[in-house]
């Protein structure tokens, strides 16, 4: 049962695959042009409604539930948290590597390490 109560009006369109592959449509189409700020608002609306709507299905066995509520999907939202949490750590790891790399070449003098603090 969903926490938000929706019109049945509402909750007819919630429940058409044609209306929820429209809105993925939509944001894959809104990501693949760029990043204006209006855009990005847009995505982050249309994500917001395709969360509220995917919450409210009714219809169990719905094409847009047998698409996107199957095992890999339900094992990547189990490591979505865990791949967040090591994201920063690894692009410092990575970041850190690259520039003492990149500041201990060869250049025909004396190398010197970058010092990160």
């Amino acid at each position: 049962m969903s926490l938000i109560v929706l019109p049945s009006v509402v909750k007819r369109i919630a429940n058409n695959d044609i209306t929820m592959f429209a809105i993925v449509a939509g944001i894959f189409y809104l990501l693949h042009q760029g990043a204006a700020v209006q855009q990005a608002m847009i995505i982050y609306l249309l994500f917001a409604v395709l969360v509220l709507f995917g919450a409210n299905q009714v219809e169990r066995r719905s094409l847009f539930l047998a698409v996107f509520d199957n095992r890999a999907t339900r094992f990547l939202g189990d490591i979505s948290y865990s791949v967040y949490l090591c994201t920063p750590s690894s692009c410092w790891w990575a970041l850190t590597l690259s520039i003492t790399s990149i500041h201990t070449l060869p250049t025909g003098g004396t190398r010197k390490p970058l010092q990160v603090h």
